[in-house]
């Protein structure tokens, strides 16, 4: 019937598969860490380099795009996390702790929403 069950994902044939990542919200981005630097070297990044619309192959092929502040937002504020079995289990340990230091925003309180321009 063609469905096939539920069982190991393989890659295509040639390909190379990469590294799964957690993506991570924080306020301030990568420097919510008490040391950027160290996180970057425990493998944290910075997702997205800029937004969709800023990207200059995708210039005019975007219609009835002006300003995009949740994308902006998500340029600061987006990080990823490495998940690869290749994290030693202290790096693992030390990027877990450098996480718990993040200061938690209020119960019920979010980032306030930017307006076109605004920087936080």
């Amino acid at each position: 019937s063609g469905s096939r069950a539920a069982g190991t994902i393989h890659p295509p044939a040639g390909s190379v598969a990469g590294y799964l990542r957690l993506p991570l919200r924080l306020p301030r981005g990568l420097d919510s860490f008490a040391s950027p630097e160290r996180a970057l070297r425990l493998g944290v990044g910075r997702s997205y380099p800029t937004t969709l619309a800023e990207l200059e192959p995708l210039q005019g092929s975007l219609v009835g795009v002006s300003a995009l502040p949740g994308a902006h937002q998500l340029v600061r504020e987006l990080v990823t996390l490495p998940t690869h079995s290749r994290l030693r289990a202290d790096e693992r340990a030390e990027l877990l702790r450098s996480i718990a230091a993040i200061p938690a925003l209020p119960a019920g309180a979010a980032p306030a929403p930017l307006r076109n321009g605004q920087e936080r």
